[in-house]
């Protein structure tokens, strides 16, 4: 999911960095969870209060349900909206 989340920003010309949690501040948090028990938002809990926090957990976001192969073109219209 991350590859073609990274194709859908390139298609739209945007330029996205991808880092890992020890890599240093981020403009937002996108934890992608395999299923809905969401372990990494117990993993990265608290979540920071400066930065938005986007939690996909097997075929939901947040708690809106998104069909699976439709989850990388949502992700990018919900980031692009807040950036």
């Amino acid at each position: 999911m991350i590859e073609r989340l990274k194709k859908d920003f390139e298609e739209k010309g945007l330029e996205v960095e991808f880092l890992t949690r020890s890599r240093g501040k981020s403009d937002l948090l996108l934890l992608v969870n395999g299923c809905k028990h969401a372990c990494l938002e117990e993993k990265y809990a608290p979540f920071p209060e400066d930065i938005p926090v986007i939690s996909v957990k097997g075929e939901m976001v947040g708690s809106k349900y998104i069909n699976e192969k439709d989850i990388p073109k949502f992700l990018v219209r919900q980031i692009v909206k807040l950036i």
